[in-house]
Protein backbone atom coordinates (compact mmCIF):
# COMPACT_ATOMS: atom_id res chain seq x y z
CA UNK A 1 0.00 0.00 0.00
CA UNK A 2 1.45 3.35 -1.04
CA UNK A 3 0.13 6.20 1.07
CA UNK A 4 0.76 9.90 0.79
CA UNK A 5 0.75 10.16 4.59
CA UNK A 6 2.89 8.51 7.24
CA UNK A 7 0.60 6.63 9.65
CA UNK A 8 -0.15 8.27 12.98
CA UNK A 9 0.56 5.85 15.85
CA UNK A 10 -2.51 4.43 17.58
CA UNK A 11 -2.30 5.90 21.08
CA UNK A 12 -4.81 3.44 22.55
CA UNK A 13 -2.78 0.49 21.32
CA UNK A 14 0.40 2.09 22.62
CA UNK A 15 -1.14 2.56 26.08
CA UNK A 16 -2.27 -1.06 26.24
CA UNK A 17 1.13 -2.45 25.28
CA UNK A 18 3.00 -0.08 27.61
CA UNK A 19 0.75 -0.90 30.59
CA UNK A 20 1.23 -4.63 29.96
CA UNK A 21 5.01 -4.18 29.76
CA UNK A 22 4.93 -2.23 33.03
CA UNK A 23 2.76 -4.83 34.78
CA UNK A 24 5.11 -7.61 33.68
CA UNK A 25 7.94 -5.71 35.37
CA UNK A 26 5.75 -5.26 38.47
CA UNK A 27 4.98 -8.98 38.70
CA UNK A 28 8.66 -9.88 38.23
CA UNK A 29 9.27 -13.63 37.97
CA UNK A 30 5.56 -14.26 38.71
CA UNK A 31 4.64 -12.63 35.37
CA UNK A 32 5.32 -16.02 33.76
CA UNK A 33 2.34 -17.42 35.71
CA UNK A 34 -0.14 -15.18 33.88
CA UNK A 35 -1.27 -14.54 30.34
CA UNK A 36 -1.25 -10.84 29.38
CA UNK A 37 -3.54 -9.63 26.57
CA UNK A 38 -4.23 -6.32 24.89
CA UNK A 39 -7.63 -5.56 23.37
CA UNK A 40 -6.94 -6.72 19.82
CA UNK A 41 -4.95 -9.81 20.83
CA UNK A 42 -6.54 -12.81 19.12
CA UNK A 43 -4.93 -15.32 21.49
CA UNK A 44 -7.29 -17.68 23.28
CA UNK A 45 -7.71 -16.43 26.84
CA UNK A 46 -6.42 -18.88 29.46
CA UNK A 47 -6.85 -17.99 33.13
CA UNK A 48 -5.26 -16.66 35.20
CA UNK A 49 -4.84 -13.68 32.90
CA UNK A 50 -4.72 -9.91 32.68
CA UNK A 51 -6.54 -8.07 29.88
CA UNK A 52 -5.81 -4.39 29.24
CA UNK A 53 -8.29 -2.36 27.20
CA UNK A 54 -7.97 1.34 26.34
CA UNK A 55 -11.53 1.77 25.12
CA UNK A 56 -12.65 5.38 24.94
CA UNK A 57 -10.75 8.63 24.60
CA UNK A 58 -10.99 12.37 24.30
CA UNK A 59 -8.33 14.59 22.78
CA UNK A 60 -7.02 16.64 25.70
CA UNK A 61 -5.66 19.55 23.65
CA UNK A 62 -7.37 19.99 20.27
CA UNK A 63 -5.36 18.91 17.22
CA UNK A 64 -2.42 17.51 19.22
CA UNK A 65 -3.33 13.80 19.27
CA UNK A 66 -2.72 13.83 23.02
CA UNK A 67 -5.48 11.57 24.25
CA UNK A 68 -6.97 10.77 27.62
CA UNK A 69 -8.21 7.16 27.57
CA UNK A 70 -10.47 5.17 29.83
CA UNK A 71 -8.46 2.01 30.52
CA UNK A 72 -9.80 -1.24 31.97
CA UNK A 73 -7.41 -3.67 33.57
CA UNK A 74 -9.15 -7.01 34.09
CA UNK A 75 -7.67 -9.77 36.23
CA UNK A 76 -9.42 -13.06 35.48
CA UNK A 77 -9.17 -16.45 37.11
CA UNK A 78 -11.02 -19.72 36.84
CA UNK A 79 -14.54 -19.85 38.22
CA UNK A 80 -16.63 -22.92 38.88
CA UNK A 81 -17.10 -25.01 35.77
CA UNK A 82 -20.32 -26.47 37.19
CA UNK A 83 -22.87 -24.75 39.40
CA UNK A 84 -22.46 -25.80 43.02
CA UNK A 85 -19.16 -27.60 42.40
CA UNK A 86 -16.18 -26.64 44.58
CA UNK A 87 -13.51 -24.53 42.89
CA UNK A 88 -9.96 -25.68 43.66
CA UNK A 89 -8.63 -22.35 42.33
CA UNK A 90 -10.58 -20.16 44.78
CA UNK A 91 -7.68 -19.31 47.09
CA UNK A 92 -8.66 -15.79 48.18
CA UNK A 93 -5.19 -14.89 49.39
CA UNK A 94 -3.68 -15.55 45.96
CA UNK A 95 -6.63 -13.98 44.10
CA UNK A 96 -6.44 -10.79 46.18
CA UNK A 97 -2.65 -10.71 45.81
CA UNK A 98 -3.10 -11.05 42.03
CA UNK A 99 -5.24 -7.90 41.78
CA UNK A 100 -3.25 -6.33 44.63
CA UNK A 101 0.00 -6.32 42.64
CA UNK A 102 -1.80 -4.50 39.81
CA UNK A 103 -3.11 -1.87 42.25
CA UNK A 104 0.29 -1.49 43.94
CA UNK A 105 1.99 -0.97 40.58
CA UNK A 106 -0.61 1.50 39.36
CA UNK A 107 -0.48 3.40 42.69
CA UNK A 108 3.27 3.58 43.27
CA UNK A 109 5.15 6.83 43.77
CA UNK A 110 8.53 8.22 44.71
CA UNK A 111 9.48 10.79 47.32
CA UNK A 112 9.84 13.40 44.57
CA UNK A 113 6.92 12.46 42.31
CA UNK A 114 3.19 12.13 42.91
CA UNK A 115 1.45 8.90 41.86
CA UNK A 116 0.10 10.17 38.54
CA UNK A 117 3.56 11.33 37.48
CA UNK A 118 5.69 8.44 38.79
CA UNK A 119 3.49 5.69 37.35
CA UNK A 120 3.28 7.59 34.04
CA UNK A 121 7.10 7.73 33.89
CA UNK A 122 7.35 3.99 34.59
CA UNK A 123 4.76 3.18 31.91
CA UNK A 124 6.61 5.42 29.43
CA UNK A 125 9.91 3.65 30.11
CA UNK A 126 8.37 0.16 29.85
CA UNK A 127 6.56 1.09 26.64
CA UNK A 128 9.59 2.60 24.93
CA UNK A 129 11.69 -0.43 25.91
CA UNK A 130 9.42 -2.57 23.70
CA UNK A 131 10.94 -0.87 20.64
CA UNK A 132 14.50 -1.80 21.65
CA UNK A 133 16.23 -4.95 20.45
CA UNK A 134 18.50 -5.62 23.45
CA UNK A 135 20.17 -8.47 21.57
CA UNK A 136 21.55 -6.17 18.84
CA UNK A 137 20.18 -8.51 16.19
CA UNK A 138 21.40 -11.76 17.77
CA UNK A 139 18.01 -13.03 18.98
CA UNK A 140 15.37 -13.34 16.23
CA UNK A 141 12.53 -13.17 18.78
CA UNK A 142 13.81 -9.86 20.17
CA UNK A 143 14.34 -8.50 16.67
CA UNK A 144 10.74 -9.33 15.79
CA UNK A 145 9.35 -7.92 19.05
CA UNK A 146 11.22 -4.65 18.55
CA UNK A 147 10.07 -4.42 14.92
CA UNK A 148 6.44 -5.10 15.91
CA UNK A 149 6.67 -2.37 18.53
CA UNK A 150 8.69 0.20 16.56
CA UNK A 151 5.94 2.78 17.11
CA UNK A 152 6.61 2.64 20.85
CA UNK A 153 9.82 4.61 20.38
CA UNK A 154 7.52 7.65 20.02
CA UNK A 155 5.30 7.36 23.09
CA UNK A 156 4.83 9.30 26.31
CA UNK A 157 2.44 8.48 29.14
CA UNK A 158 1.70 11.76 30.92
CA UNK A 159 -0.92 11.04 33.57
CA UNK A 160 -2.50 8.10 35.42
CA UNK A 161 -5.54 8.31 37.73
CA UNK A 162 -7.46 5.50 39.39
CA UNK A 163 -11.19 5.69 38.59
CA UNK A 164 -12.63 2.83 40.63
CA UNK A 165 -13.38 -0.87 40.45
CA UNK A 166 -15.93 -3.42 39.40
CA UNK A 167 -15.80 -6.44 41.65
CA UNK A 168 -16.39 -10.11 40.99
CA UNK A 169 -17.79 -9.55 37.53
CA UNK A 170 -18.57 -12.87 35.86
CA UNK A 171 -17.13 -13.37 32.41
CA UNK A 172 -17.95 -16.03 29.85
CA UNK A 173 -20.73 -17.67 31.86
CA UNK A 174 -19.24 -19.36 34.90
CA UNK A 175 -15.83 -20.11 33.39
CA UNK A 176 -14.01 -16.96 34.53
CA UNK A 177 -14.43 -14.57 37.42
CA UNK A 178 -12.79 -11.19 37.15
CA UNK A 179 -11.85 -8.08 39.06
CA UNK A 180 -11.81 -4.87 37.01
CA UNK A 181 -9.80 -1.76 37.81
CA UNK A 182 -10.47 1.42 35.84
CA UNK A 183 -7.99 4.20 35.14
CA UNK A 184 -7.75 7.39 33.17
CA UNK A 185 -4.47 7.40 31.27
CA UNK A 186 -3.33 10.37 29.23
CA UNK A 187 -0.67 9.76 26.60
CA UNK A 188 0.86 11.14 23.42
CA UNK A 189 2.07 9.27 20.36
CA UNK A 190 5.25 11.34 20.47
CA UNK A 191 8.11 11.95 22.89
CA UNK A 192 6.97 15.05 24.75
CA UNK A 193 8.73 14.59 28.10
Amino acid sequence: MASNFAPVPNTGSQIERAVIAYLKVAFGADAALYQFNFSNDWAKRVAPLIDVLAHKSVETVPHTRNESYQVRIEAKWKGNSEAGAPNPDSNWVSINAFIGVIMAAMSSYSASSPVYEYVAQQITAAGRALAVDASAGADPAQVLTAANNADMAAFTCEYVEYKGAQRAEISDGSLFIKEVRNFEIRAANANVD
